[in-house]
Parts: C-alpha cells; sequence; structure tokens
C-alpha cells in the first residue's frame, strides 16, 4: 500500500488498507495510514534502492526479535536475554546501506545500551544524519551510555544537545530526571523551573515534574525542597504513588515519624505489597532510632524477599539490615547479589553501601572503588 502511494496510485493503496483493516480491525497502525492515505496526508518519499533493502534488513531482525519473545514467553524464560549479535549485525548492517535511518538506528543504540554495550552505544548514536525527532532521542540515550562509562560531563553535553532539537516541557523533565542521576542537580532543577512556567503543562504532567524536582531537591541534600514538591504532587494527585513518595521524602529530615507513620498506614490497607514492606523496612532500619524500629524493619524485609526473592532493592535492604546488626559478611553478600541482578548497569547508592561493607570487613582498596 505505501508503494502504491508513492507511485500516485492512491486509489488501489486506499482498496488494499481498507481491505487490511476489516481483517486486523484492533490494528491500530493500519487504521492510521488508511486514514491519512484517504486524506492524502503523510506520503512516504521512494526510497531508493540501499534505502529499501536497509529497511527490508530492519524489518527482518526485528521480525525475528518478536518471533523469539513469544518463544521465550511460550518456554517461560524469565532470564535476561543475551545479547543477540545476528540481529545487531542485520540492524548495523542495515545502517551501512542506510546510514540516515533514524528509526533502525535508534532501535540498534537502545538494544546495545540495554546489552551493557555502552562503548558501542555512545558512539553509533553520533552518527550519520537522521531525522531531528530520532536525533534527540539518540542523545539522549549516548548520554546515558556515558554515564555508565564514567563520564557525567558527557551526559550533559548530549543532554544541551538534545535539548537543542526538542525544548517541550516534556524534553526539559525527561533531561531533568537524566542529569540528577548524573548529580547535576542544580541544571536538573532549572530545567524543571523552566519547564512549568513554560506549560501548560497536564496534571499528570505537573506530578512528573514535582516528583522529578523533589528527586533532584534530595540528592542535593535540600529536604525541605524535596518534601515542598512532594507535598504538591500529592495536592494536584492524591494517589498511592504520590504518598508513598510523599512519606519517602519525610523519613529523610526532620518529619520521619510523619512518613513513618504514613508508610505504616498505607501498608495495613496493603498488607501484601513487597514494594511498599521494601520502602518502610528499609526506612525503619536506615537511621533506626531504636532495636525495635531495626527489629520490625528486618522482619519486614524477611518478609518481603519470601515472596519476591529475587528483586534487586530488596537484596540491597535486607544487606543494609545486616550492616546495621553488625554482621558484615551476610551484608556483603546480598549487597553483592543486589549489584550483579542490576548488571550492566551500575548503582551508586547499592555502590556506596557496598563501599561501607568492605570497609568493615577490611577490605579497604575495593572499599575505595
Amino acid at each position: 500500500a505505501e508503494l502504491l502511494r508513492g507511485l500516485n496510485r492512491d486509489a488501489e493503496a486506499v482498496e488494499l488498507l481498507t481491505r487490511l483493516a476489516a481483517a486486523s480491525p484492533d490494528d491500530g497502525y493500519v487504521g492510521d495510514r488508511l486514514k491519512k492515505a484517504k486524506a492524502g496526508q503523510d506520503k512516504r518519499p521512494v526510497r531508493t534502492l540501499p534505502q529499501a533493502m536497509a529497511q527490508a534488513l530492519g524489518d527482518e531482525a526485528g521480525l525475528i526479535e518478536e518471533q523469539e519473545a513469544i518463544m521465550a514467553v511460550m518456554a517461560g524464560r524469565g532470564a535476561k536475554a543475551p545479547f543477540n549479535h545476528l540481529l545487531s549485525s542485520m540492524r548495523q548492517s542495515a545502517l551501512l546501506l542506510d546510514p540516515n535511518n533514524g528509526e533502525i538506528r535508534v532501535q540498534e543504540v537502545g538494544k546495545l545500551h540495554e546489552q551493557g554495550k555502552f562503548q558501542a552505544a555512545l558512539r553509533l548514536a553520533q552518527i550519520g544524519n537522521p531525522p531531528k525527532e530520532m536525533r534527540a532521542l539518540l542523545y539522549s540515550t549516548a548520554g546515558l551510555s556515558a554515564l555508565e562509562l564514567g563520564s557525567p560531563e558527557t551526559l550533559e553535553a548530549m543532554t544541551e544537545e538534545s535539548l537543542k532539537i526538542d525544548n517541550s516541557p516534556d524534553a526539559k523533565i525527561q533531561a531533568a530526571g537524566a542529569l540528577t542521576t548524573a548529580n547535576k542537580t542544580t541544571r536538573a532543577i532549572a530545567l524543571i523551573d523552566q519547564a512549568m512556567k513554560q506549560g501548560p503543562l497536564s496534571p499528570e504532567q505537573q506530578v512528573f515534574a514535582l516528583m522529578s524536582r523533589a528527586q533532584a531537591h534530595i540528592q542535593a541534600g535540600n529536604v525541605a525542597g524535596a518534601v515542598s514538591d512532594a507535598q504538591a504532587a500529592k495536592t494536584i494527585q492524591d494517589d498511592e504513588t504520590t504518598q508513598q513518595f510523599l512519606a519517602s521524602m519525610l523519613v529523610e529530615g526532620p518529619q520521619r515519624h510523619e512518613g513513618l507513620a504514613m508508610m505504616r498506614h498505607m501498608l495495613t490497607e496493603q498488607p501484601d505489597n513487597t514494594g511498599l514492606m521494601n520502602n518502610f523496612g528499609y526506612s525503619l532500619i536506615d537511621g533506626h532510632a531504636s532495636n525495635e524500629e531495626l527489629d520490625e524493619g528486618f522482619r519486614l524485609l524477611k518478609r518481603a524477599i519470601r515472596l519476591t526473592p529475587d528483586e534487586p532493592n530488596l537484596l540491597d535492604s535486607i544487606g543494609w539490615a545486616y550492616y546495621q546488626f553488625g554482621d558484615f559478611r551476610e551484608a556483603n553478600r546480598f549487597i553483592e547479589m543486589a549489584l550483579r541482578a542490576y548488571e550492566p548497569f551500575a548503582h551508586w547508592e547499592l555502590s556506596d553501601h557496598l563501599g561501607d561493607v568492605k570497609w568493615r570487613l577490611g577490605e579497604h582498596d575495593e572499599a575505595r572503588k
């Protein structure tokens, strides 16, 4: 149908798309293409032979990937899929034929980043001349790969390049999240301030912006600012997410008892929610005010980990509880398990915990890493 449209045979294209829509009435993509064909909109340019071959290779890689995903579900495999060299080589071969194909480049860069091939993702993201909207996505992913390689400065530079292309409120809020991860909190807060003034933002966007700014504040050590933003988010949208977020900000400062009380109340309403158990349990043990708090938090975490034994944040929380009890070897075992579960990605808080544990074990060189 798209080829027919490219040859200006619009009536035939509409007829074919109509048949496709009748055969797959729930396929939104076909419905959208039919609507645009009838209106004479979004006619795709005729591809050159290399461009067509590149698209065919990319489509074939996507089809194989979908088939493998279906087979994995049918086989009940829950483990992380290994890096697929065949699919990567197919997509990279396609990019040799058509370096400016943004869709294929975004797919391949995303897969490389996901599988921990950060250097390759960083390089591949900066090649070719894809459409602007694709280039913004590529710069964003390149920045995250650079951060995993230990260069927050490169992430900041890539983020600024992305914002030159797309400086919408959404783009600024997303960029702020990445900058907060890189500990560039001043710039992150400034971007969110700009986004909120730029508007208009939907209630959901306002909540996300406020929570993102609160996260930047807490990372910068401004607990009062974080609590204020979390309360504002809860005022706009009072639900489990904003309540739990506000509680997690409150426990970081002098209103810790209020945060713990909120978590306790939420847990009575959802007693089997392992995420709540982890947040409440960790908040009890971290900076515990009494042995009773430490014991209660540990019991909660043990209960949660029986339900979800492979959850990395829970593994870290259990390890940190053992650290509070002075059992540094058990702490080391659980936190190392948590870090392995996060691989190929790093996690600064877990690494910080492990550094404290290694120091207590007398492994000072390992702790400094």
